[in-house]
């Protein structure tokens, strides 16, 4: 085999390993009825193309961490609807609403602003004014399966060993000829 065949070779293994790593859960798509919530109201979730069935976490992450809002079923289709209550103890504030799987996966996310009503933000407004929201999005790490994240890494590593091996390789050219 030539070089550039090993090298083909290598990249059509590491391809294939890591895009059957990557299928662990179906990407869902959430639909919320506003994106700027209400501490103390509810708010209408809307959930499709998820796996049917599935059983779902809902949280809202910022930089103060990760604040459990609700557990969902979707149905056989992958589709559920709820109303999410907005805890009282989540600060105003920029966030990202994120449905996650029984393994702990994100399998949908969407940007959210968490506010209070005016008549809240000055009866519990420090002296300096009242809160605002950050304009900036929040950077959170990403929650994912052990399993997609080692299975990207070994499709990673055998591609570079299948290549290295496939550039150390002598050619003809490369081989000398006892006469």
């Amino acid at each position: 085999m030539t070089r550039m065949a090993l090298s083909v070779a290598g990249i059509v293994v590491g391809v294939l390993l890591s895009a059957t790593s990557a299928v662990a859960h179906d990407r869902g798509v959430l639909r919320l009825s506003t994106r700027e919530l209400v501490v103390g109201n509810a708010v209408r979730v809307n959930g499709e193309k998820f796996s049917p069935s599935a059983n779902l976490e809902l949280v809202v992450v910022g930089t103060r961490g990760r604040i459990a809002v609700g557990k969902v079923t979707t149905d056989s289709a992958g589709r559920f609807q709820t109303d999410l209550d907005v805890p009282q103890h989540v600060a105003p504030g920029t966030y990202r609403l994120i449905a996650v799987a029984d393994d702990g996966d994100e399998v949908a996310t969407v940007d959210v602003t968490v506010t209070v009503w005016e008549s809240d933000a000055i009866l519990s407004a420090p002296a300096d004014g009242p809160p605002t929201p950050s304009a900036e999005p929040p950077q959170l790490e990403r929650a994912e399966s052990p399993w997609v994240t080692g299975g990207a890494l070994v499709s990673v590593v055998g591609a570079l060993l299948l290549g290295l091996i496939a550039l150390r390789r002598p050619t003809r050219h490369d081989r000398t000829v006892d006469a």
